[in-house]
């Protein structure tokens, strides 16, 4: 007897689009482009984090906190509805600063 599971899998490889672990990309809002990193987990730095980049990221259910470029959108703590960029933005202006953690200085720390 022959397994479905094959076949299953096969349905589901063609339904979905598999991401690599990690990805940085330009995201626009309002006329303005920000860097962005995706990532599952949560990091203390990223590509660009001391140039203002944001990481976008899951996996510890809110218990990870956030700050001004670091945000967990995980469907559970968005009301486990799909979250606009926009939105992302406004949380994130509503959050602690971000303190580079290593050893790299911040952008905005430049001017002082």
């Amino acid at each position: 007897r022959q397994s479905r599971q094959p076949k299953k899998l096969q349905i589901l490889a063609e339904a979905f689009e598999i991401l690599p672990p990690l990805m940085d990309l330009s995201l626009g809002s309002k006329g303005e482009n920000h860097r962005v990193t995706l990532c599952h987990y949560g990091m203390e730095v990223w590509n660009h984090s001391h140039a203002g980049a944001i990481l976008l990221y899951g996996h510890s259910h809110g218990t990870l906190p956030g700050h001004s470029q670091r945000l967990d959108v995980g469907m559970d703590c968005w009301g486990f509805t799909p979250v606009r960029f926009d939105d992302v933005l406004k949380r994130l202006e509503t959050l602690p600063p971000h303190v580079q953690a290593d050893g790299h200085k911040n952008r905005e720390d430049d001017d002082e």
